[in-house]
């Protein structure tokens, strides 16, 4: 998927396991559904902007996307769409990502931090999803982005926005 160009259809995995000699398609679309506090929405993945391979156990992948973050237990077999909580601590919104960072690992499981986007409101995609979208004019819920940390191998997510870690005005 093509992290910049939303005009191209993306969104497909493919895995390789002799050095890129060969390639097999994992998934032709990342897809999920967004939890019902966030309005339910099924999206597929048009853009992938960053993927890791936990190097504490390779079986874990995490992918950022423009509809949010994939996480795969199973190497790639199969991916969920991880909720991150909004800023406040809910799940109201969708969040696009851009970036994954590796922070090191304790007692066997790794630390991530992830930057993302949230959608302005519930059931609106997030700014810049498709072709470059402009965030709604009824934004309420704000479009400051965030960064979201995990110590669990990315199971579970917090918001830096929330912990007071990050402004909360622009």
């Amino acid at each position: 998927g093509d992290a910049l160009d939303s005009s191209f259809a993306g969104g497909a995995m493919f895995k390789s396991t002799d050095g890129g000699g060969t390639w097999t398609m994992l998934t032709a679309r990342l897809s999920g559904t967004y939890p019902a506090s966030a309005g339910a929405r099924a999206e597929s993945a048009v853009n992938i902007r960053d993927i890791v391979v936990d190097r504490n156990d390779n079986k874990k992948v995490l992918v950022a996307t423009d509809i949010g973050l994939f996480r795969s237990v199973d190497a790639g077999t199969t991916f969920t769409l991880v909720p991150l909580p909004f800023s406040d601590g809910t799940l109201k919104v969708e969040q696009q990502i851009w970036t994954i960072a590796y922070l090191g690992a304790a007692a066997g499981q790794s630390a991530w931090v992830v930057s993302g986007v949230d959608a302005c409101d519930t059931n609106q995609l997030p700014p810049g999803f498709g072709l470059d979208q402009p965030p709604s004019a009824t934004c309420t819920n704000g479009t400051l982005g965030d960064i979201w940390r995990s110590a669990d191998s990315g199971a579970t997510w917090t918001s830096l926005r929330a912990t007071s870690k990050l402004p909360t005005a622009a």
